[in-house]
């Protein structure tokens, strides 16, 4: 049963000063005993009324000092996803429950003390998107500080496929600035974008081999500087990122007739991305193959994913086109090579981090391609 349902929405009429209903000398056991005893929680089921949700609510506005009228929808939110985390000692078995006690809760604090946003409150707790809010972040500090709710990872255009033009971040991104003013120069002196595009799709095997750099990069004299040998894994990594990048131009290279143009400049984009981005993982590994300390996590680790990604994508569009060219047995054998090398590396990411990369994608924060759909 839908208790919530039952509720009556608060109504606008004339409340009392909220100042006035919350000083600092009202303790929240008064407020916790007068809901106990009202209409709005007799409307709960004996087994929903775990009202100690609403006396850690009252706790924390005492400590904080805030009235009734502090408490909005932003600080309501702030307050239960993140400041009960200080004061509870484990997460709640049943989210939805929380979320029915609190808007019952607040239903009471709009009849008996006019609390002004207690309808906006109501409205956020009735949706499916609160309590999953809640059963994301509602636990104990330190629960959430062991598994990681809260990852750090490098900024986003760290671990992007640098396609601007379908990127939700792309007006708050550093590189899509650069890029902008690097073709409004080019514009300017009477160059093609187009032409640029081009010229920098035909460097792709060479960028893939690593005889160039990738777009942008700096170009240094390696002989001064003294650089630690790579491990083993992190060579072959790079090597295999390499050979299935050029897997994937081959067979792009064999079906010109059957990709459309824009297609085809994707499927190079993306093999120029699997080799560029492999060899970035290859950089964080531990000599013992392994994605270990912290670097490795904020940033090898999302680009690990953006390479799950973006080889997926590959393979689908691939396999799209049905009967493939001869040639295409040595990308697949490249893929399955690829793949078999990536897979102890992505049974290891730390839950905290996918958890994260996703939790970016359904609240829009995500660069492309994790911003698409797959």
């Amino acid at each position: 049963m839908n208790v919530s349902n039952q509720l009556e929405s608060p109504t606008i009429h004339e409340r009392p000063d909220p100042r006035e209903a919350w000083q600092p000398g009202i303790r929240p056991r008064a407020v916790l005993r007068a809901f106990a005893a009202s209409p709005e929680c007799a409307r709960l089921e004996p087994r929903e009324r775990e009202l100690e949700w609403a006396q850690e609510l009252l706790e924390a506005m005492e400590v904080a000092g805030w009235s009734w009228l502090d408490l909005d929808l932003e600080m309501f939110e702030a307050v239960l996803l993140d400041g009960l985390g200080w004061s509870i000692e484990q997460a709640p078995a049943d989210p939805g429950r929380v979320a029915r006690v609190l808007d019952a809760f607040l239903c009471f604090a709009d009849r008996e003390y006019g609390a002004p946003h207690a309808g906006a409150c109501c409205t956020y707790l009735r949706t499916a998107g609160a309590v999953e809010d809640i059963a994301r972040w509602l636990r104990p500090f330190d629960e959430s500080s062991e598994h990681g709710l809260f990852a750090e990872l490098s900024p986003p255009f760290d671990w992007c496929d640098g396609r601007c033009d379908r990127c939700p971040l792309s007006a708050s991104c550093p590189v899509h600035e650069v890029e902008d003013a690097t073709l409004s120069a080019l514009i300017d002196g009477g160059g093609d974008p187009d032409e640029r595009r081009a010229a920098r799709l035909a460097t792709a095997p060479a960028i893939a081999a690593g005889a160039v750099p990738a777009a942008g990069a700096a170009v240094e004299d390696s002989s001064e500087i003294d650089l630690p040998s790579a491990p083993p894994e992190a060579a072959r990594l790079r090597e295999l990122c390499r050979e299935y990048a050029f897997a994937v131009l081959t067979v792009s290279d064999a079906l010109p007739a059957r990709l459309e143009e824009t297609e085809e400049v994707d499927l190079r984009a993306d093999a120029i991305l699997v080799a560029v981005k492999g060899s970035r993982v290859a950089c964080h590994l531990s000599p013992a193959g392994a994605l270990e300390d912290e670097d490795a996590l904020m940033d090898g680790v999302p680009n690990l994913l953006l390479l799950e990604r973006v080889m997926n994508g590959i393979e689908a569009r691939v396999a799209a086109h049905g009967r493939l060219p001869p040639c295409a047995a040595g990308y697949r054998r490249a893929r399955d090579q690829l793949g078999r090398a990536l897979q102890p590396l992505l049974r290891s990411i730390p839950p905290r981090i996918r958890e994260e990369v996703q939790f970016r994608i359904l609240t829009g924060t995500a660069p492309s391609p994790f911003s698409c759909s797959s």
